[in-house]
């Protein structure tokens, strides 16, 4: 009965690991509803400024791409997702 506790939750661990990926410490979910489109997680990375880290931000697409002439000039649905880990970053500093 042990084996079959413990198989389970693993088997539930990896199937909510495998729906979300961390970014600098900091989880986003590999697709994103936006409208009537599903975009997917193309990348992310931190903000940092001086020695504080600000904020983290992950890139939604309609599909992956490594092509950032498609990611700037495209004209495809895309979406950025921004998590504020800084307590000292406002409103009016993140619009700043």
């Amino acid at each position: 009965m042990k084996n079959l506790t413990l198989l389970l939750f693993l088997f539930i661990g990896l199937e909510s690991f495998a729906q979300t990926k961390t970014i600098n410490g900091v989880k986003f979910p590999l697709t994103e509803k936006i409208g009537k489109n599903e975009l997917v997680l193309n990348g992310g990375g931190l903000r940092e400024k001086y020695w504080m880290d600000l904020y983290v931000a992950a890139l939604y697409l309609e599909s992956k791409t490594t092509d950032a002439s498609k990611v700037i000039y495209g004209t495809e649905e895309m979406a950025i997702h921004i998590k504020i880990i800084s307590s000292s970053l406002t409103s009016e500093r993140f619009l700043e």
